[in-house]
Order: structure tokens, then C-alpha cells, then sequence
């Protein structure tokens, strides 16, 4: 009887530490999106337990090939490419959230990996009224979220705020879109570089490539674009400085 007491108690307590140890929504956040801002999350010392806790709000809707469609509802995937020892969970035993849903993620662990910032791949998959369901990188959707390491002492690395932009591209479009075969990038440049053009899968995924030389003026490039399957994907302009523009590309054939 008293081994059998034993063990329940120690289930109980058990029980119990999990339930405290995960995350709690915080109802009070009515804007969309992951709060607090990556560079006001705590940063993880080397070596030492970390936990904290990432609190979002679903997105109702969002503008998607020109047109605002309907989210119904959004499922974390996976959270790739954070420090070693470091793992996550939500507050729902599914990861998936209505739309306008409030959660919230819970990162934990210890890591001794080096001092740096870790970029996260938050991969989910949408349901959108109009195009289905989808798997999406959330940084792709203008959600990139950064954890940070620092040696025990030192200063936590700061994490550059805002997106960087070409700023010497103007008029940037894709048509047509959706496309079938081939795809044009038309642009204004007010100076003469080298950019990447590069597409991507919405789950990161780097499926095509090349060199575009431009010109100080009117800039035009064609993508063959026939050999992907359909769905949706970024098409994205790089420059030597690792700055960007993207926009989404529907492919239908």
C-alpha cells in the first residue's frame, strides 16, 4: 500500500511540475503577430537553464496575391534552426489555432552552443479560404523571430530591427500572376549591380537561382517557371549586401 501511494504521489507531483511548466496566452495582445519583438526577448546564457516564453495572436486574414483572404486557422509545425538543447511547445497539445486564436510558445532548455543569433525557420500550415491548405515559413510571411546566445558576462548581440530593403529598386512587379510558364520581374533601378534572383517554396526551400545583371534604368528578366509544380512561392531579389525585395508568385497550370 505504501509503495502504491508512493508511486501516485510521485505521478501526482510530476503531473503537477508539467502542467505549472507550460505557457500561458496572454489574452490582453489584440494585434496579430509574435510578441514580445525578438530583441526583447531574454537572451540564453551558455550552460544555463533557459525559459521563456513567446506569445502570439493568429492572423484573421492577410493579403495573398493581391487579394485579402481568410485564415481559418494555423498549425506549428516545426521550429528549426534554434540553438542545440533548446526545444519548444505550445500551449495547445496539437499546435493549432483558430483564426485570431491567442497562444503562446514556450522555448526551454540549456544549450552551450556559441554566442550568436540563431534565426528560427517557424514552419505552419494555413488553411486559407481560397487557396487551401498551405505550408508556410513564417519568416516568409514577414514573421522571422531570432533567439540569442551569450557567453555567461557578456553583452547579449543586438538584433538588427526592420527589413532591408534595395533602395535602389522602384516598381517592382511580377506578372502575370498566377503564371503558367513564364514569369517577368519588371523594375526600376537608379544604379548599375549584380542581384541574386532566387525562388523559394513557402517552406524555405531554395528551388531556383541566377545572376541578373542590371542596369541603371528599366530592368526585365523571364523565368521559366514551367517546371514547378503548382502552389505558392516567394520570388525574391538579393543584393551583395544580403539586402532584399520579395513578393509572392502564384503558379497555376
Amino acid at each position: 500500500m505504501k509503495k502504491e501511494l508512493f508511486i501516485f504521489s510521485v505521478l501526482f507531483i510530476a503531473f503537477r511540475t508539467l502542467a505549472f511548466a507550460q505557457c500561458t496566452p496572454d489574452f490582453t495582445i489584440d494585434e496579430p503577430g509574435l510578441s514580445p519583438d525578438d530583441s526583447d526577448l531574454d537572451c540564453i546564457v551558455q550552460g544555463e537553464a533557459y525559459d521563456a516564453t513567446i506569445q502570439f495572436k493568429n492572423f484573421e486574414e492577410f493579403e495573398f496575391g493581391g487579394n485579402v483572404v481568410n485564415v481559418n486557422s494555423i498549425r506549428i509545425d516545426s521550429i528549426n534552426n534554434g540553438p542545440s538543447g533548446i526545444e519548444w511547445e505550445t500551449n495547445k497539445s496539437d499546435n493549432t489555432f483558430a483564426s485570431g486564436e491567442n497562444g503562446c510558445i514556450r522555448v526551454f532548455g540549456t544549450t552551450n552552443d556559441p554566442m550568436a543569433i540563431y534565426p528560427l525557420s517557424i514552419i505552419v500550415t494555413a488553411d486559407v479560404d481560397g487557396v487551401g491548405v498551405i505550408q508556410v515559413d513564417a519568416a516568409s510571411q514577414g514573421l522571422g523571430y531570432s533567439l540569442r546566445v551569450k557567453e555567461p558576462g557578456a553583452e547579449c548581440p543586438e538584433i538588427e530591427t526592420g527589413v532591408r530593403e534595395i533602395s535602389s529598386v522602384v516598381s517592382f512587379e511580377l506578372s502575370p500572376n498566377p503564371v503558367k510558364a513564364n514569369a517577368n520581374i519588371n523594375f526600376n533601378s537608379n544604379e548599375t549591380a549584380s542581384f541574386d534572383v532566387e525562388v523559394f517554396t513557402l517552406g524555405g526551400q531554395l528551388v531556383n537561382t541566377q545572376k541578373m545583371e542590371v542596369v541603371n534604368g528599366f530592368n526585365n528578366l523571364s523565368l521559366d517557371m514551367s517546371t514547378l509544380s503548382n502552389g505558392v512561392y516567394i520570388i525574391s531579389l538579393r543584393d551583395k549586401n544580403n539586402n532584399r525585395i520579395t513578393e509572392r508568385m502564384v503558379i497555376a497550370n
